[in-house]
C-alpha cells in the first residue's frame, strides 16, 4: 500500500509536469512544421513560377527572332536555292532551330531545311492540312504547336509557325515555321537548385518528364502523373496548384499552357531537409521534456517522501493500534491537515486507552458480581436441595398420615374395620376408596365395617363417600357394616333421603363385629341398630312433612 502510494503520487506529478510541456510540445511542433511547409511551398512556388517565366519568356524571344527573320526579302519573296541558302543560314547560325519551313499561301512548302539536310524541291510537302499552318492562316496569329520530341537525338522540341503579312494584303502571304529546340531553357531550368537535394522538372500533359537533373527518369510517367494528367489542360490555364507530399517529398506544380504548350514546372525538396528544423525543435523539445522529467521525478520524489512519510508513519501505528498495542504515538511533524490527522490520531489511542482502561475496572466488578452470583447461586441451591429433602420428608409423612388415616384392621377371618377419623375431603376421600377396594382384595373379606365414630364433621361430601364404599363393596361381592352413627349422621342420611339397604347400621364396633362373625358362622345375627329403634325412629324419610322432604338436596 505504502509504495503504491508513492507510485501513485510520483506518477501523478509526473503526469501533470510532463503532460503539458507534451502538449505544449505537439502544439508547437505542428506550428513549426505547418509554418516550415507553408515556407517549402512558397519558396516552391515562387521557383517553379520563375521558370514558368523563364519558359515563357524563351518561347516569346523565339517567336520575335522568328517573326524578324520572316521580314527579311529572303523569306518573303524567293524561293528554290536562294530561300533555301538563307534557311540554312539561319540555321546554322543560331542553335535555337532543329528545322525551318516557308509555307506558301495555298499551303505548298517552299523551302525547308533540317539539320541534317536540305529537302530538294520535289520532296517539298502539302502542308494544308497542318495546324502550324491552318491556324495562322485563319487567325494571323503565332501558332504554338505541342511539345514533341526529335526522332533522332530525342531532344524536346516546340513547332512555332509565324504569319508574314505584305504591307497592303490582309491574308499573310507566307508562314515560317521553326522547330524550336528547348535544350538550353529545359537545362537552365533543370539546373536550378535550391537547399541541398532541391530540383526542378519540366513534364508534360500527360505527366511525362520532358526534362530532369537525372537523365534516367526522363520518360517516366509514375512520379507525376497523378499530379498533372487531370489538371493541366488548354481550358484550364490557370488552376490553382497547391503542394502535395508524395513518396517523402514536398511537391509543388505550377502549370504553363500556350497555345497548345501545356507543360508544368515542378519543384520538389526532399521531406528531411525541408522539415530539418522541425526535426530540430522534436529533438530539442525531447532533450526539454527529458530534463523537465528528471527535475519532475526529483521534484516528485522530494514531494511524495514529504507526504508519504507520515502517512507511512500513521499507518504504521494504525497497525500496532490494531494488534493491540495501544501505547502508540505518533510525531506531529507538520501545521496542515496532516498534522490535524497526527493530533487526531494521538487523542483517539488516548481515548481508546481510557475506554480500555474503564472497560477493564468493569470487566473485574463483572467478574466479582460474577463470583458472588455464583457463591449465591450455590446457597440458593443449597438451600432448594435442603427445601425439596424438606417437601420429601413432608410429602413422606403426608403419604403416611394419609395411610394411617384410612387404616385397614383385619378382625376376623374376612372380616375388616375401616375407621374413618377427622375430616374427610376430596383427596382423603379417594384415598380411602382406593385402601377399602385394595384391603378387601388383598384379605378377600366378606363383611366390612365402616367406623364413623371419630369424624368430626358429617357433610355430603361423606355420605356420598359411604355410599359409593356401599356400591363399591357390593359389586366386590362382600357386605357393608356402618358403626357410629351419631344423632348428627343420621340427619343427615335422612335429610339425603339415603337408601339404608345399602348400608347396614349397628351401635358399637363391638356388636358389629360380633354380628359379622355370626353372619360368617350362619347363626342368626343381632338386631341393628334400626330394628331395635323401630318404634321410635323410622328408617326413611316418609314421616318428614312434604316441605322438609322437598329442601333436602339429593346426591
Amino acid at each position: 500500500m505504502q509504495t503504491s502510494l508513492r507510485n501513485r503520487i510520483t506518477t501523478l506529478a509526473l503526469l501533470f509536469t510532463l503532460l503539458p510541456l507534451m502538449l505544449l510540445g505537439a502544439v508547437g511542433i505542428w506550428q513549426i512544421t505547418r509554418l516550415e511547409y507553408e515556407h517549402v511551398t512558397q519558396i516552391q512556388g515562387e521557383i517553379a513560377s520563375r521558370s514558368v517565366e523563364y519558359f515563357d519568356v524563351h518561347l516569346s524571344a523565339m517567336e520575335n527572332h522568328l517573326r524578324a527573320f520572316g521580314d527579311t526579302p529572303l523569306v518573303r519573296s524567293t524561293g528554290g536555292q536562294t530561300l533555301s541558302s538563307a534557311l540554312t543560314q539561319e540555321l546554322f547560325q543560331h542553335d535555337y532551330f532543329s528545322s525551318l519551313t516557308v509555307v506558301d499561301a495555298l499551303g505548298r512548302e517552299r523551302g525547308r531545311v533540317t539539320r541534317n539536310n536540305v529537302i530538294p524541291s520535289i520532296q517539298l510537302a502539302n502542308r494544308s492540312d497542318d495546324p502550324a499552318f491552318v491556324q495562322p492562316m485563319q487567325t494571323g496569329q503565332t501558332y504554338f504547336g505541342p511539345v514533341t520530341a526529335d526522332r533522332i537525338n530525342n531532344d524536346q522540341l516546340v513547332t512555332i509557325s509565324v504569319p508574314l503579312f505584305t504591307l497592303r494584303a490582309s491574308q499573310p502571304m507566307r508562314i515560317l515555321i521553326g522547330e524550336v529546340r528547348l535544350r538550353e531553357p529545359l537545362e537552365q531550368i533543370t539546373n536550378i537548385k535550391y537547399g541541398q537535394d532541391g530540383m526542378v522538372s519540366i513534364v508534360d500533359q500527360a505527366g511525362v518528364l520532358l526534362a530532369h537533373r537525372d537523365p534516367a527518369r526522363l520518360r517516366r510517367s509514375e512520379t507525376y502523373a497523378p499530379l498533372i494528367q487531370h489538371d493541366v489542360t488548354p481550358t484550364n490555364p490557370e488552376m490553382q496548384i497547391g503542394a502535395n507530399i508524395t513518396n517523402e517529398t514536398i511537391i509543388t506544380v505550377r502549370p504553363y499552357s500556350r497555345d497548345q504548350v501545356l507543360v508544368a514546372m515542378v519543384a520538389e525538396l526532399p521531406s528531411r531537409e525541408a522539415l530539418a528544423p522541425t526535426f530540430n525543435a522534436l529533438w530539442w523539445m525531447l532533450g526539454a521534456m527529458v530534463l523537465t522529467g528528471c527535475i519532475a521525478l526529483i521534484g516528485s520524489v522530494g514531494v511524495t517522501d514529504r507526504l508519504v512519510r507520515p502517512i507511512e508513519s500513521l499507518a504504521h501505528a494504525t497497525q500496532q493500534v490494531s494488534a493491540g498495542n495501544l501505547e502508540q504515538q505518533v510525531a506531529v511533524t507538520r501545521p496542515d491537515e496532516l498534522g490535524t490527522l497526527q493530533q487526531n490520531f494521538n487523542q483517539m489511542v488516548a481515548n481508546l486507552r481510557e475506554q480500555q482502561t474503564a472497560i477493564t475496572v468493569r470487566n473485574q466488578q463483572i467478574e466479582t458480581g460474577t463470583r458472588e452470583l455464583a457463591l449465591r447461586s450455590q446457597e440458593i441451591e443449597q438451600r432448594n436441595q435442603e427445601l425439596q429433602h424438606s417437601i420429601h420428608v413432608q410429602q413422606s409423612l403426608l403419604a403416611t398420615i394419609n395411610r394411617l388415616s384410612a387404616p385397614i384392621l383385619p378382625v376376623w377371618d374376612q372380616v375388616i374395620v375401616l375407621p374413618l377419623i377427622g375430616h374427610v375431603d376430596t383427596a382423603r376421600a379417594n384415598l380411602i376408596m382406593e385402601s377399602l377396594l385394595h384391603g378387601i382384595e388383598q384379605r378377600r373379606a366378606k363383611i366390612v365395617i365402616l367406623d364413623v365414630t371419630g369424624l368430626a364433621m358429617v357433610d355430603d361430601q361423606v355420605i356420598t363417600l359411604l355410599l359409593g364404599a356401599a356400591q363399591a363393596v357390593q359389586l366386590l361381592g362382600a357386605r357393608v357394616m356402618l358403626v357410629g352413627v351419631s344423632p348428627m349422621i343420621a340427619e343427615v342420611i335422612v335429610r339425603q333421603d339415603v337408601d339404608l339397604n345399602q348400608l347396614d347400621p349397628y351401635a358399637d364396633l363391638d356388636t358389629a363385629i360380633r354380628a359379622a362373625i355370626k353372619s360368617l358362622r350362619g347363626a342368626p345375627a343381632a338386631p341393628h341398630l334400626l330394628a331395635r329403634r323401630a318404634p321410635t325412629a323410622p328408617h326413611s324419610t316418609a314421616s318428614l312433612p312434604v316441605a322438609a322432604r322437598r329442601s333436602l338436596p339429593k346426591l
